[in-house]
């Protein structure tokens, strides 16, 4: 919390999570600088429809627990995301030549799904099911 409020006070540059703003300590910064015309957000890489940076990015408002509030800071978008896409994907793992692949994290994990078949065992587990390997 004193680092929080001594970021809102002297700096000039925070880096923080959550990337989607949708909980965590950009939530404390962004109640604390919503109003500060002379500060910025700057949002990199993908952001999820239906999420607080979604929201920030199309229509300059957040969603504080509930409560929708404007947004006086200048929002900016930089394209930094690292990760690959569904071609680099298939060829990364093609050429790690792996026994098994494990898809836990992404937003159409299915169409992964055939293409590694060709040359592995896919397992696709549900939230919080354990994978024994």
């Amino acid at each position: 919390d004193h680092g929080r409020k001594l970021a809102t006070q002297k700096a000039d540059v925070i880096l923080t999570s959550s990337g989607m703003m949708d909980g965590g300590p950009v939530l404390s910064y962004m109640n604390k600088l919503k109003d500060d015309k002379k500060s910025a957000v700057i949002l990199t890489g993908y952001q999820v429809p239906d999420s607080n940076a979604r929201l920030l990015f199309d229509k300059g408002m957040l969603d504080f627990y509930g409560v929708h509030e404007k947004i006086s800071c200048e929002v900016v978008y930089f394209d930094f995301s690292a990760h690959a896409g569904h071609s680099e994907l298939i060829d990364f793992a093609r050429k790690c030549g792996p026994e098994k692949v494990v898809l836990m994290h992404s937003d159409n994990r299915e169409t992964l799904v055939e293409p590694l078949k060709e040359f592995t065992d896919v397992i696709t587990p549900l939230t919080g099911e354990t994978v024994e390997l």
